[in-house]
């Protein structure tokens, strides 16, 4: 089918700009940079364009040769599913022990082959007591709370409420144990995704969090320079609290990293320091003398005789 000189003229335009700085992702269009090149482009029909993916380039046929082609791509493609990596800060958070113990009551409620009210009924109220646990904490991480002696208060509270269920419903091996519905594999895979779904949303939970704080900050400078002027004291009090909140964050990160160094690296062999000497001995810090001569008695004496020559 020949299009319409309307449909070439209208394409043509919408292609050559979308082949320098758009592509296709999903119903949308996205900006793309292609890098500069010559004017290359595809006359296509209304109905066509609305199933194109992406426009362009391939990779050069060789080295010697300058020329690629222009490649239209055809068909919608399904979003593929990234992957989610759970953060070891997420596993360290206190939240993590309810979600255990809760994820695998749900399971099995939800498995049983004869079906315990009671115990739904005891899951319903861990999973109320562990949204209002959540809750207190975000409003205490955010700054947002009515006063933090209440707030932890309540959460002594919500602690104790919880043990009270959980002796209440008794042994939790003697729970795994009843029959299911399934099998003790599909069972683990079910438990899995389960526990996976909600270290997936408390992750995201305070990761949005972290970001609503600094927009709120953000904001509040914007706010503050509107109504006190650009240097006041109020405007500069609001450009500290960003920056701490920012110079935290980056301390704990660093803080990570120097922990994974410490914890990962690895550390010579004394057979692998007299590698190349000419002698056997092994240079440590054990050698370090006290001044006129003589050992160190203790670690502490030698580490403040070197902190004198490192401050």
């Amino acid at each position: 089918m020949i299009p319409s000189d309307t449909n070439i003229q209208w394409c043509a335009r919408c292609l050559i700009y979308r082949l320098e700085e758009k592509k296709r992702v999903g119903d949308t269009w996205v900006e793309a940079n292609y890098g500069k090149s010559r004017l290359d482009f595809f006359l296509t029909t209304m109905d066509i364009l609305e199933n194109t993916h992406s426009v362009f380039y391939a990779d050069r046929l060789s080295r010697d040769f300058d020329h690629v082609e222009c490649v239209l791509k055809i068909g919608r493609q399904k979003p593929g599913k990234g992957t989610v990596n759970i953060k070891n800060e997420t596993l360290d958070r206190t939240e993590i022990n309810e979600i255990g113990v809760l994820g695998l009551l749900d399971c099995v409620s939800n498995h049983l082959a004869v079906p315990d009210n009671n115990l739904r009924e005891s899951v319903g109220n861990l999973h109320a007591l562990y949204i209002k646990k959540c809750n207190i904490t975000r409003s205490l991480e955010l700054g947002i709370s009515d006063g933090e002696g209440g707030e932890a208060q309540r959460l002594v509270e919500i602690e104790n409420r919880w043990i009270a269920l959980i002796r209440d419903l008794g042994p939790l091996d003697d729970i795994v144990i009843r029959q299911k519905t399934c099998s003790d594999s599909v069972f683990y895979e079910v438990l899995l995704n389960e526990y996976k779904n909600r270290f997936k949303a408390l992750q995201g939970s305070f990761e949005k969090d972290k970001t609503y704080k600094r927009n709120w900050l953000l904001n509040k400078i914007k706010v503050f320079e509107e109504l006190f002027g650009r240097g006041s004291e109020q405007h500069k009090a609001c450009e500290e609290d960003l920056i701490n909140l920012d110079s935290a964050e980056l301390r704990e990160e660093t803080n990570k990293y120097l922990r994974f160094l410490i914890d990962n690296n690895e550390k010579p062999t004394r057979k692998f320091c007299s590698i190349g000497k000419c002698k056997n001995s092994v240079d440590d810090i054990e050698q370090i003398e006290k001044p006129g001569g003589g050992i160190f008695e203790t670690n502490e004496g030698r580490s403040e005789h070197i902190k004198k020559f490192l401050l």
